[in-house]
C-alpha cells in the first residue's frame, strides 16, 4: 500500500525497559506509519542498540546517503528510507529477504521522523542514567544521540 506524505513515529515504553542477565537491555519498540503500527505494538527487542543504529543511519542520510536499512534485532523487520533531494520514502518490511514486498511505503517527513527519534533515543537514555544501567551500548546510544542532535538543528526547518 503507497501512503502519501506522512509522520513515521518512533514509539519506545521506558517502563518495560529490563536489564537482562547477559546485559543487554529489553524493552518495546516500534514504529508508527500511516496508520501502520510495525513490525506490532508492543513490540519487544533492544531498543538501546536499535536506536543507536537507526541515529548513525539517520546521521549517513543527513550527510547524504541515497539509502539506509533501520533494522530490529528480533526477527526479520525492517524498514528502509532511501531519499531524492529532500523528500524521504519509506517502506516497510516483515522480511529482509531481496525479494520482499513492502507492507506499507511512502513519502516521509524527515524534520518529523528526526524529532521521533531524537525523543525516542533521547527517552531511553535518561531512563537508563535514571537507573545506573550504564553500559558501552548506553553510552554508544548517548553519542549517536548527541551526534545527531547537533547535526539535525541545522536542518532547514
Amino acid at each position: 500500500m503507497y501512503q502519501g506524505s506522512d509522520r513515521l513515529s518512533i514509539i519506545v515504553d521506558t517502563e518495560t525497559l529490563s536489564l537482562t542477565h547477559n546485559g543487554p537491555i529489553t524493552g518495546e519498540v516500534f514504529i508508527e506509519y500511516a496508520g501502520t503500527i510495525f513490525p506490532e505494538a508492543r513490540w519487544s527487542d533492544f531498543p538501546v542498540v536499535i536506536l543507536s543504529w537507526w541515529c548513525q543511519a539517520t546521521m549517513r542520510l543527513i550527510n547524504g546517503a541515497k539509502h539506509e536499512e533501520f533494522l530490529f534485532m528480533d526477527g526479520s523487520f525492517c524498514f528502509d528510507i532511501s531519499q531524492d533531494q529532500d523528500t524521504w520514502h519509506v517502506r516497510c518490511f516483515d522480511d529482509i529477504s531481496p525479494t520482499s514486498s513492502p507492507i506499507t511505503q511512502g513519502s516521509l517527513n524527515r524534520l518529523t521522523f528526526i524529532e521521533s527519534l531524537l525523543a525516542a533515543a533521547n527517552s531511553v537514555v535518561h531512563a537508563c542514567t535514571e537507573r545506573s544501567w550504564m553500559s558501552k551500548d548506553v553510552i554508544s546510544l548517548s553519542q549517536s544521540l548527541n551526534t545527531l542532535r547537533v547535526t539535525a538543528t541545522s536542518l532547514d526547518k
